[in-house]
């Protein structure tokens, strides 16, 4: 696997559910809810990142990433300043 180097993460997109319930019963749909916001489990991380550990699930800004390709593999990657919040295994 290639390493990222310095705050940088390498992440697996998955497909985020369709509808979203608001904890106020508010269902939103993809196309009402925040449509720059992905979320993806971390591959790889680079050696200056601090909070973000490989396999967490997490949810980043989709205009601050970029996607390469490895060994056909697709994965986005991006700073750790852009990750807006991570799930805990």
């Amino acid at each position: 696997m290639i390493k990222p180097t310095g705050e940088k993460i390498f992440i697996e997109k998955i497909e985020s559910e369709k509808e979203i319930k608001t904890e106020s019963g508010i269902i939103l749909t993809k196309q009402s809810s925040n449509k720059d916001l992905s979320e993806g489990v971390v591959k790889e991380t680079g050696p200056n990142v601090k909070f973000i550990k490989k396999d967490m699930k997490v949810f980043f800004e989709e205009h601050a990433s970029y996607d390469i390709i490895v060994r056909g593999k697709i994965y986005s990657v991006v700073n750790e300043a852009s990750i807006l919040a991570f799930e805990e295994n």
